[in-house]
């Protein structure tokens, strides 16, 4: 199965066609970061693409990619998820 995390206008658990997936839900979203030096301090940055931690169904599925809209979905990398691959939740 092939899932994607839709952003925009909320995030969502989308299938290869772009459909929202039932009986999933975006636990973790996360994005690289760096720290660097402000005149109000260290600040952290986003330095790559993030990934998400979802749930569909019992599973568990990790580094899933982010997507802003569904038409842009297509230009992201997508995670493609074995069912080898699906650790319980």
């Amino acid at each position: 199965m092939i899932y994607r995390v839709q952003l925009v206008p909320q995030p969502i658990v989308i299938d290869a066609d772009g459909l929202p997936v039932s009986n999933s839900h975006v636990v973790e979203i996360t994005f690289p970061g760096d720290a660097i030096e402000t005149a109000l301090g260290r600040v952290n940055t986003i330095v790559g693409a993030g990934v998400a931690k979802i749930i569909v169904g019992d599973a568990t599925v990790r580094g899933v990619s982010l997507c802003y809209n569904t038409a842009r979905c297509v230009a992201w990398q997508i995670a493609t998820v074995s069912k080898q691959s699906l650790k319980p939740a």
